[in-house]
């Protein structure tokens, strides 16, 4: 089985980049660092290409690129048959070309790398090295972590020593100086029981009314957006994409959960 270092490249951003310490140099900016095997190196390409918001950075990054017109550049900097030895490539690279969350360098990774999907496997204790089934994983745990060796068996708080103490710190605890909102201070409550507000008078709901649907002054739609919402075959995305509002929000128009005046 053959592993490999990959490195995305933006062709947009032209430059110098040089790392000797790693014997890196490249023409344009360097942005992620990755290890993997097969057709991994390619999986970023494939998230972009889906439609919809997405919070990772570095796939912004891919979608801003081709949006452009342009292509990331993907380069295998590193081959071994040693999956290991990929790992520790793969975090040795980061490290040296610096990672933009901490300000060291243009990398995108959020890791210091060496895990992933095929990363490593929680470490056992003893000469087993690396577990390599759940079921050994699971019987290492209720061995080394459960009961007595957990360290939160027991419980401080259960304990007579521990609920002294907690008593102690309370009495000397500062009080609020808001009155607590229960009894006669709930406007909820009375006598024990929740109040039941009485049903909005007419006038209420004529008020209340002008603040709905495009009187709103927060309204992103429009009676014309809604009819063709609730007309229109395309999916929830696209539509929250098309009016720049959530997925939520177009079902509840669907649904008529909203804008019920329009028909």
């Amino acid at each position: 089985m053959l592993f490999y270092v990959y490195i995305y490249l933006d062709p947009t951003k032209d430059g110098e980049f040089t790392y000797p310490l790693a014997g890196l140099s490249f023409s344009h900016e360097p942005f992620y660092i990755g290890k993997g095997k097969g057709q991994r190196k390619k999986n970023l390409l494939w998230s972009a290409s889906k439609e919809g918001f997405c919070p990772h950075h570095k796939i912004n990054r891919v979608k801003s690129i081709i949006k452009r017109g342009f292509q990331p550049i993907i380069l295998e900097i590193l081959k071994t048959e040693n999956e290991q030895e990929a790992f520790d490539a793969e975090k040795n690279f980061i490290k040296i070309v610096g990672r933009k969350a901490f300000g060291e360098g243009p990398l995108l990774n959020l890791t210091e790398g060496g895990e992933g999907m095929s990363g490593p496997r929680p470490w056992c204790s003893g000469e087993n090295h690396w577990i390599k089934k759940r079921s050994d994983y699971l019987a290492w745990i209720q061995k080394n972590l459960a009961g007595k060796n957990n360290p939160n068996f027991g419980g401080g708080h259960k304990t007579e020593e521990g609920r002294r103490q907690i008593g102690e710190s309370n009495k000397t605890r500062p009080k609020s100086k808001l009155p607590p909102r229960f009894g006669k201070n709930n406007s909820n409550y009375r006598h024990g029981k929740r109040v039941k507000r009485p049903p909005k008078t007419a006038e209420e709901l004529r008020i209340s009314m002008k603040r709905t649907g495009e009187n709103n002054g927060h309204a992103k739609l429009t009676p014309e957006n809604v009819r063709d919402i609730r007309t229109s075959p395309l999916t929830l995305m696209k539509l929250a994409t098309k009016y720049s509002v959530s997925k939520q929000v177009i079902w509840s128009v669907r649904k008529r959960k909203t804008w019920k005046e329009v028909l």
